[in-house]
C-alpha cells in the first residue's frame, strides 16, 4: 500500500513538473532559451516582416533568438492551432492578422476556440486597409470600371486570396456583395503567392496589405485601384478609398496582433507586452513601420482582448452582409 501511494505521489509530481518549472522561473529569468514566433502564412508576407522586425529586437534584449516559424495553410488555421495546443510557458507565440478574428465566421468548425484558447498579448500594428491591385493589362482602370465590366461578364474576372476566412478573401467578398457582381475566387496558401500570379496575369486581381502592395505599385508591376480603409494611406496617397469609388459603406481596416496559448502565466504575458511596447516606441521602429505603411501599436493585453472580441462580432456582421457561407 505504501509503495502504491509512493508511486502515485511521484506520478503527480512528474505531471506538475512543467508548471513547477514555469513558476520557479521568475519573470526576470525569461527567456532562458529560444522563443518561437509562429507566422501562419507563407514566407515573405507583411506579417513576417513585422514579426522579424519585433523579433530581432526582442532577441537583442533577451540574448536568446526569436525564431520565425512559417506554418501556412487553411487561412491561418494550421499555425494558430499549433499555438493553441503549445505548452503554456511563453516559448511559443502567434503573430497573425485580423483573419484570426474573421475565421470564426468563415468556418463551420475551428480546431480551437478563437476567444478561449488564446491569451492576447498585444495588438502590434494597424494599417489603412487592404489595397486592391490588378494586373497591368487588366481591362479596368478604376473600381467603377471593374464593377461595370464584372456586371456585364459574371464570373469572368478572377481574384486571388490567402484562402477562405482570410481578410484577403473577406474584402473582395464584401465588394461583390455591395456592388452586386460575381468574381471567380482562386485560393492560395499566402497572399504573396497570389500577388505573383496577379503580376504574371494568371489572375486579374487581389487585395493585399499596403506593406506588400506599395512596392509593387511603385515599381509598376501592378496597378492599385483602391484601398479598403476609411482613409488614404500615406504611402499611397494617390490611391482612392473604396468609399471614394462609390462603395460608401466599405471600411475594412487592417491590424496585426500577438497571442500566447491560453493559460500562459499572467506575469509572462505582461512582461512580453511591456518589452514589445518598448520596442514599438523606439524611433527606429517607428520609422520602419512608417516606411511600410503601418502604425505601431502596443495595446495592453486586456484592451486587446476586448478588441479581438469586438472584431469577432464585427466580422460576423460582415459575413452576414456579404452572404459568406461558412465552409
Amino acid at each position: 500500500m505504501r509503495v502504491t501511494r509512493l508511486f502515485t505521489c511521484l506520478a503527480g509530481v512528474v505531471a506538475l513538473m512543467p508548471l513547477i518549472a514555469v513558476a520557479a522561473e521568475s519573470v526576470g529569468d525569461f527567456p532562458v532559451r529560444a522563443v518561437r514566433m509562429v507566422v501562419p502564412y507563407a514566407p515573405g508576407g507583411p506579417i513576417e516582416v513585422v514579426g522579424r522586425l519585433i523579433g530581432q529586437r526582442l532577441s537583442d534584449k533577451w540574448g536568446h533568438p526569436v525564431v520565425i516559424d512559417n506554418r501556412p495553410g487553411a487561412s491561418g488555421l494550421i499555425g494558430a492551432d499549433l499555438v493553441a495546443k503549445a505548452p503554456r510557458d511563453g516559448y511559443t507565440m502567434l503573430i497573425a492578422a485580423q483573419s484570426q478574428a474573421s475565421n470564426a465566421s468563415m468556418f463551420k468548425k475551428l480546431p480551437y476556440d478563437t476567444l478561449e484558447d488564446f491569451a492576447p498579448i498585444t495588438q502590434v500594428a494597424r494599417g489603412f486597409g487592404l489595397v486592391l491591385v490588378v494586373n497591368r493589362s487588366a481591362p479596368f482602370n478604376s473600381v467603377k470600371e471593374l464593377i461595370a465590366l464584372a456586371k456585364a461578364n459574371p464570373g469572368k474576372y478572377t481574384f486571388g486570396s490567402a484562402g477562405l476566412g482570410n481578410s484577403t478573401y473577406v474584402a473582395p467578398a464584401l465588394m461583390m456583395a455591395m456592388a452586386g457582381i460575381d468574381l471567380l475566387h482562386v485560393p492560395y496558401k499566402g497572399i504573396s503567392l497570389a500577388l505573383g500570379d496577379v503580376m504574371g496575369g494568371q489572375v486579374h486581381m487581389a487585395f493585399a496589405s499596403a506593406v506588400s502592395a506599395a512596392p509593387l505599385i511603385k515599381a509598376g508591376r501592378v496597378r492599385g485601384l483602391a484601398i479598403g480603409g476609411g482613409q488614404r494611406a500615406p504611402t499611397l496617397p494617390d490611391i482612392p478609398t473604396m468609399q471614394e469609388e462609390g462603395l460608401a459603406e466599405f471600411d475594412l481596416g487592417s491590424w496585426f496582433g500577438m497571442w500566447f496559448p491560453a493559460g500562459t502565466p499572467r506575469a509572462r504575458i505582461l512582461q512580453v507586452h511591456s518589452e514589445i511596447a518598448r520596442v514599438q516606441a523606439t524611433p527606429e521602429v517607428k520609422r520602419r513601420f512608417d516606411d511600410i505603411g503601418l502604425v505601431p501599436v502596443a495595446t495592453h493585453p486586456d484592451e486587446f482582448a476586448r478588441y479581438v472580441r469586438d472584431q469577432v462580432a464585427f466580422y460576423a456582421r460582415v459575413a452576414k452582409s456579404a452572404k459568406i457561407e461558412p465552409q
